[in-house]
Parts: C-alpha cells; sequence; structure tokens
C-alpha cells in the first residue's frame, strides 16, 4: 500500500514539473518544439509592420513576412527578451478553446518580434486588432494562435518601443 501510495506522489510530481508555465506541451506543439529560441535568446528585435500585406512583392521596401517594415529594428533593452519570451512561452497567455479560433476579422500586424539563438530564430507576428500571433521557425510557418489572454502585456511592451507611433500608441487595453 505504501509503494502504490509513493508511486501516485512521484506520477503527480512528474506531470506538475512537466507542465511548467514555460514547458506546457500544447505550447510546445504550437512552435513546433523549437522554443529554445523564446527560452534563450538575451536581444530580441522588434519591427513595426504595414498591417496589410504588400500588394506586389518588391513594390515596397523591406518587408517581413509580406507586410512593408514600417520602422525598426528596435532592439530590446536589458531583460526585454526574456520578459516577452516567457509570456509566449506561458501556457495561460493563449485562448486554447474553440470559439475564438471562429473570430471575423483578417491577420493584421501591426510589429513583429525576432527572437534568435544560436542556429534557431523565431519570429512571431502580432496582430493586436485581432489578437492573433502567426509564428515562424527559421522562416517557416509554423501556425497561428489566439493570443488574447496576453493582449495588454504584449501591448504594454511593444508601445514604449514605438512612441511616435500613432497607430500602437492608439491601440486600446482589451477586457482580458
Amino acid at each position: 500500500m505504501k509503494m502504490k501510495r509513493l508511486l501516485i506522489l512521484v506520477l503527480l510530481l512528474l506531470a506538475v514539473a512537466g507542465c511548467r508555465k514555460d514547458r506546457h506541451p500544447a505550447v510546445a506543439a504550437l512552435y513546433g518544439g523549437k522554443t529554445a529560441a523564446l527560452r534563450r535568446a538575451t536581444v530580441v528585435e522588434v519591427y513595426r509592420v504595414e498591417t496589410q500585406p504588400a500588394k506586389i512583392a518588391g513594390d515596397a521596401g523591406e518587408q517581413l513576412y509580406g507586410h512593408e517594415v514600417l520602422d525598426g529594428p528596435e532592439v530590446s533593452p536589458p531583460g526585454m527578451a526574456k520578459k516577452l519570451g516567457r509570456i509566449f512561452l506561458d501556457h495561460a497567455s493563449y485562448q486554447w478553446t474553440p470559439l475564438p479560433e471562429l473570430k471575423l476579422c483578417g491577420f493584421e500586424p501591426a510589429v513583429m518580434a525576432r527572437f534568435e539563438h544560436g542556429p534557431d530564430r523565431i519570429d512571431i507576428m502580432i496582430s493586436f486588432v485581432c489578437e492573433r500571433i502567426r509564428i515562424y521557425y527559421n522562416a517557416g510557418l509554423l501556425g497561428e494562435k489566439d493570443i488574447s489572454p496576453a493582449h495588454n502585456k504584449l501591448l504594454k511592451i511593444v508601445k514604449p518601443l514605438f512612441p511616435d507611433d500613432n497607430y500602437l500608441q492608439l491601440l486600446q487595453k482589451n477586457d482580458q
């Protein structure tokens, strides 16, 4: 009987340890298991991008995933890479219920955050209007996810990086 209780206790401890905020299996799957750059980057570059895709390739200046770069990169102040990385690795930052997947808004990113560590690069396009992100690993699309629970945290970090950008400065907090 003691052995059975001990086994149950060990299994519970392993389950809790396996679901740390930055190691949740659902978040790891969202990033294709490629989370090292988010966990280990010491610098993050943040770009302000045009919300609408460029109409013709080569029509604009520098582009990231079809969106013209309007400003940046802004290199993060010390500690910001870890802070942003923790937000993106936190299971609670995402809406996991199926209903938000049905949002009827187009993906209109305003900023992109680039995390690099060794050969790994994760680019995250953030749409504040639709409260979604698109995740790219080494320039390949991994997926898209509702990030409405983290909207306010992300906005608080991004706005000071682009203080003269009217679009970003007019974005409002959500109710979450």
